[in-house]
């Protein structure tokens, strides 16, 4: 398991919600996504809100990055008043058991 503190300040909430907004999607790791050019960040942002999927510029608090959790925990954390959720697709990337 790993969890690691993205942010935990308010930041630049468009180029971190192009981020989070790419979680979904991504065929590889966060990093990926955090080393990805900006302006691929900003137009995923742009289409995000453009599409009305606003969660992902909920992340004001602390977020975190949270890998390889047990679904249970996940499905807790998701039951939370104050939690957001970016959760990987497993219908758009190839999940590994472990």
């Amino acid at each position: 398991m790993n969890i690691e503190i993205i942010t935990c300040t308010k930041g630049d909430a468009i180029n971190l919600g192009g981020k989070l907004a790419g979680i979904c999607y991504m065929p590889d790791n966060f990093e990926t996504l955090n080393n990805e050019d900006i302006n691929k960040t900003i137009n995923r942002a742009k289409r995000t809100m453009q599409s009305g999927h606003h969660s992902v510029f909920e992340h004001s608090y602390i977020t975190m990055y949270l890998e390889n959790i047990p679904k249970l925990f996940a499905m807790l954390l998701n039951n939370e008043k104050m939690y957001t959720t970016s959760e990987k697709s497993a219908r758009y990337t190839k999940m590994e058991l472990y």
